[in-house]
C-alpha cells in the first residue's frame, strides 16, 4: 500500500434498515440524544465522516471531541482550512477537535 490509507467498507448487519431518508420524528432523536448523554456526564465523540450538511447547534453544543477531516471540517464550519491558520479558527466549534489532512498532516487541538 506504499504507506498510503486505504478504506474498504462491506455493508451488512448496519445497513440492514436504513431507509432512504429518515423521518423528522427520528432525526428529533438524533438531534437531543447529544444533550441527554451530556447531562448524564458522557464524554460525546462525533466523528462526522460522510457528513455533507451542517450539523444542528443543538447537537454540536453538546460534543466534546470533534473527529473530521479537513474536508468534512471545511463543510460544516463553512470556513476554509488550507493553512494552519484556517484549521485553527475552524477548529474553535468545539473544545476538543481531531481533524486529518490526508496521510501527511494530522492536527488536534485541546
Amino acid at each position: 500500500m506504499d504507506g498510503q490509507n486505504s478504506i474498504i467498507i462491506v455493508g451488512g448487519a448496519n445497513m440492514r434498515g436504513w431507509t432512504e431518508k429518515m423521518s423528522d420524528d427520528e432525526l428529533e432523536i438524533v438531534r437531543n440524544t447529544g444533550g441527554d448523554v451530556k447531562r448524564a456526564v458522557v464524554p460525546v465523540i462525533l466523528d462526522v465522516g460522510g457528513t455533507d450538511t451542517l450539523i444542528p447547534n443543538e447537537l454540536l453544543n453538546s460534543v466534546d471531541v470533534l473527529s473530521s477531516n479537513e474536508t468534512e471540517l471545511s463543510l460544516l464550519t463553512e470556513k476554509h482550512t488550507e493553512t494552519f491558520e484556517q484549521f485553527s479558527q475552524a477548529v474553535t466549534i468545539s473544545k476538543h477537535v481531531n481533524v486529518s489532512k490526508g496521510s501527511f498532516m494530522r492536527f488536534s487541538s485541546t
